[in-house]
């Protein structure tokens, strides 16, 4: 059985639907849970017109009913193993529909529009002393992983201080949020914003008066997106906290 989405029991998506290869859906229940679900005979392969029909009907699903969207890929071997799912993960499931059934998932990504320069870092050949005569190689090592912990340091702090006006910018939207510093080719900050539909206008706007604040920084706003990142379990998305950076309320 593959699984699409977890909703509310009383959820039946309309008969014209259509899963996976044309599949007929069903919903399977477990007190007041059910999946949505289809038959396959065997893993969908990952082609893109496979991965945008599950999206289509996650995202579809979420318009009109409170549900979790549950990756790609998932199946089980038949009816009882998915019931026998629900029913393991019940209480986290029943706790996660009353979060963030009926959110949606916002991206957001900043890039510094003007990179800083890597600092490369090469040990030396021989043994290297804190007191290595200057201009050695020894001393141009020492040197040189100096700047580059300066340069870690100083992107931490760029995006402690992005993700804090971030913050104060949703401060009226945000439900929750996953965050992620970075450092890679000028991407500064990842972020995952929980938020309910209606408010998707405002955030948006929210983030335009912030580029205009922040010249220095490309903010690169994507979705609404069914809120894969909020739930409960193993993260869709690896994302750690930054320190230094308090959590959404």
């Amino acid at each position: 059985m593959y699984v699409y989405a977890i909703v509310d029991r009383e959820c039946h998506p309309p008969a014209e639907w259509r899963g996976l290869e044309g599949s007929q859906l069903s919903t399977l229940g477990y007190r007041s849970l059910a999946a949505v679900v289809s038959t396959t005979a065997v893993p969908p392969r990952p082609d893109t017109a496979a991965i945008l029909c599950h999206e289509a009907l996650v995202e579809a699903l979420g318009v009109h009913h409170r549900a979790l969207p549950v990756r790609f890929g998932t199946v089980f071997s038949d009816a009882s193993a998915v019931t026998e799912a629900l029913a393991e993960r019940y209480e986290s499931l029943v706790a996660d529909m009353e979060r963030i059934g009926g959110k949606v998932e916002l991206g957001l990504i900043a890039l510094l529009r003007a990179p800083r320069e890597s600092v490369e870092v090469r040990a030396p050949d021989a043994d290297v002393s804190s007191d290595a005569p200057s201009g050695s190689e020894g001393a141009r090592y020492l040197q040189a992983r100096r700047r580059a912990y300066a340069r870690a340091e100083a992107d931490k702090s760029a995006a402690r201080q992005l993700a804090h006006e971030v913050d104060l910018a949703l401060h009226d939207y945000a439900l929750d949020r996953r965050l992620m510093a970075v450092n890679e080719g000028g991407l500064v900050l990842r972020a995952a914003y929980l938020v309910v539909p209606a408010d998707v206008p405002a955030v948006r706007d929210s983030i335009d008066d912030l580029r205009g604040r922040r010249p220095d920084v490309a903010i690169v706003l994507s979705g609404p997106w069914p809120p894969y990142s909020f739930v409960s379990g193993p993260p869709g998305m690896h994302v750690e906290p930054i320190e230094g950076v308090r959590h959404a309320p």
